[in-house]
């Protein structure tokens, strides 16, 4: 908690993972993602690795208002209800409350600690429609308009703002809903995703374009002014005196790039002109483009390939390039998210590359982390090798025994085992959580 004179304080929580009710620093939290103020003054807190909606008063007493701790999906009151990974939460003017339930890909109501689904169902989609005929694609931030209605972002959608006539009460602080209604009419966001549209026809014809970006041997039609206005590292390239910078009076000039797959610098191209981030059938195409080499791999495949047949990231052989069933499965989402965030990452696409660091943080996982590292020690940003890192040191207790059960488990993973463990030894997890996106306390 910040007081009006800057000094902060915990409100609840003790730094440790876990799931218990209690005063102060007996309670715990599993990654809190999101808080809204209740109209009785006590904060309401996501608390998304425990799959709960916890209530703290300014007091510091923790209770839990929905959830038991278990990940799933279930309507209900208070335990019987049922989460999966909530992240984010808002309050309306009589106490609503409405939770952005990412991994069921819902919106879920609370009104007197009974939880029902407002709208979404099982599948995600991008379909709109009302109540269970709508989808969403993992719902991640919600807000309240002065109309009572709910605007809506999701974690795989964040180029689009999804609006649900949810007819709830706007929070008194908005002011009569007359005067802030004319703060953004419908007419201005429809000229903007018109805009967008437009831009994404642009770089589809590629009509009027004055360079050529060729990837792997597949040309890329592209517009100079477009590519320096959205990224530094095509700036600097073309406002330099290089070589590539000339233009050519016989036509676009063809300028060679590495580095990338052609299907994720396809994806970050597109990015680039409309601001969209990879959907899932994107990405799968990014992954698959680097399948092939995973056959000439090793254990660990080609930086992060893996995504069509052969062996790929995880150093399996299947469909999809990974082993079958869970543990391929995450691997080979990991390796989809690891093309394109290099491309993210060579080519300075920040949206994207934030985007892509925030979806590799939420795939880690048990079975796939320790390959996650690998990875982003060889190959990816500073960024991602912290997220594994810290990951891998917060859960290294489970980890350290599937490694070790692996007969051909590898030097370079033994020593980035053992770095972590010294690393965190020596230096306090307290130290470590002010350079992570959360902690497990409420401050």
């Amino acid at each position: 908690m910040v007081t009006p004179g800057g000094a902060v304080r915990t409100l609840a929580g003790s730094g440790q993972a876990g799931f218990v009710d209690g005063q102060g620093a007996a309670a715990c939290f599993n990654q809190p993602a999101g808080l809204a103020l209740d109209i009785d003054g006590s904060l309401l807190v996501v608390d998304s690795g425990n799959h709960a909606i916890r209530r703290v008063t300014m007091a510091g007493a923790v209770s839990t208002v929905a959830g038991n701790g278990g990940a799933g999906f279930a309507d209900g009151s208070g335990a019987a209800a049922r989460f999966c990974y909530p992240n984010d939460i808002v309050v309306d003017g009589q106490g609503t409350i409405v939770v952005a339930d990412q991994g069921n890909h819902r919106l879920r109501k609370i009104m007197g600690g009974e939880v029902t689904t407002l709208a979404g169902s099982s599948e995600a989609g991008t379909a709109d429609g009302t109540g269970a005929g709508a989808r969403f694609d993992c719902p991640a931030c919600v807000a309240l308009d002065e109309r009572g209605r709910l605007l809506v972002i999701e974690l795989n959608r964040v180029d689009t703002l999804r609006v649900v006539e949810a007819s709830l009460a706007p929070p008194l602080w908005m002011g009569p809903a007359e005067e802030a209604a004319a703060v953004l009419p419908d007419e201005a966001m429809l000229s903007v995703l018109a805009l967008v549209q437009n831009y994404g026809k642009l770089v589809e014809g590629g009509e009027l374009a004055d360079v050529v970006l060729v990837v792997e041997g597949q040309r890329f039609p592209a517009h100079r002014a477009v590519l320096v206005a959205q990224s530094e590292y095509f700036r600097g390239l073309f406002l330099s005196g290089m070589q590539e910078a000339r233009r050519e009076s016989s036509g676009p000039r063809e300028v060679k790039l590495g580095g990338a797959s052609a299907a994720a610098f396809g994806v970050l191209l597109r990015n680039l002109y409309t601001a969209e981030v990879p959907a899932r059938e994107d990405s799968q195409e990014a992954g698959a483009a680097k399948g092939a080499e995973g056959e000439k791999g090793g254990k660990y495949g080609k930086s992060g390939g893996g995504g069509g047949k052969g062996r790929g990231w995880s150093g399996g052989k299947g469909d999809a390039g990974g082993e079958g069933g869970e543990d391929g499965e995450a691997a080979r989402q990991q390796a989809i998210v690891q093309e394109v965030l290099k491309a993210a990452d060579l080519f300075q696409a920040e949206g994207l590359l934030k985007h892509c660091l925030e979806t590799f943080r939420l795939s880690l996982t048990l079975h796939t982390a320790v390959e996650c590292l690998v990875w982003a020690h060889l190959h990816g940003p500073l960024q991602a090798r912290t997220i594994a890192a810290d990951y891998v040191a917060r859960h290294f207790k489970d980890i350290q025994v599937r490694v070790f059960d692996w007969p051909s488990a590898s030097a370079c993973v033994y020593f980035l085992f053992l770095y972590v463990s010294c690393r965190y030894t020596v230096q306090s997890h307290t130290h470590w959580s002010r350079n992570c996106s959360y902690s497990n306390r409420i401050s």
